[in-house]
């Protein structure tokens, strides 16, 4: 998993920097020695990147292995599993549409979607609690939904909602809230 992290770090880091901090010119043999040299120094066994010109997609490359055991190659088409590495991107995809006037945060789901939630083959297991009509995109990006972390985490890997959507911040698996 560290790899998985440090491999996709290194590649997120990559594609930020700025075209100034590049020379011109730079050719894929540059590239992939200096992928290469910091692979190395940083112990990374794997490692995707994409080169950004002019809004364009310049470069798609893959280095090393996804299984490293096994000596798996990572390709440009292998599948990996970012975690917490995609909420970055996603909130600033979603506060775009913010600035644009195109989403409230606090408009709920239920108003936002072309059908119920628990009518989601995803959601299905919140048939029959109402609180999703109370959940907003401010909830999702402020852990404040009510889920676990991960369905899995649930004893019976059910997805539920465990208090109202909004009342507290839960990152890892919440107690229930107790009604007296």
């Amino acid at each position: 998993m560290r790899t998985i992290v440090l491999s996709l770090v290194a590649a997120f880091l990559a594609g930020c920097i700025s075209t100034a901090a590049k020379p011109r010119g730079s050719t894929r043999r540059d590239i992939d020695a200096a992928v290469a040299r910091l692979m190395q120094r940083e112990g990374v066994n794997g490692l995707a990147l994409a080169q950004i010109d002019g809004g364009k997609v310049a470069m798609v490359a893959a280095y090393g292995f996804r299984n490293v055991k096994n000596r798996l190659p990572l390709t440009t088409t292998t599948v990996m599993y970012v975690a917490s590495l995609t909420k970055t991107a996603f909130a600033y995809m979603v506060m775009q549409l913010v600035d644009e006037r195109r989403l409230d945060l606090d408009t709920p789901f239920a108003k936002l979607l072309p059908k119920p939630l628990p009518d989601y083959e995803e959601f299905a297991d919140l048939r029959g609690d109402e609180r999703w009509r109370l959940l907003t995109p401010r909830h999702v990006l402020t852990h404040t939904t009510g889920f676990a972390n991960f369905r899995w985490l649930e004893p019976d890997r059910r997805l539920r909602i465990h208090h109202v959507p909004g009342s507290r911040y839960t990152l890892v698996n919440p107690e229930p809230e107790r009604t007296q």
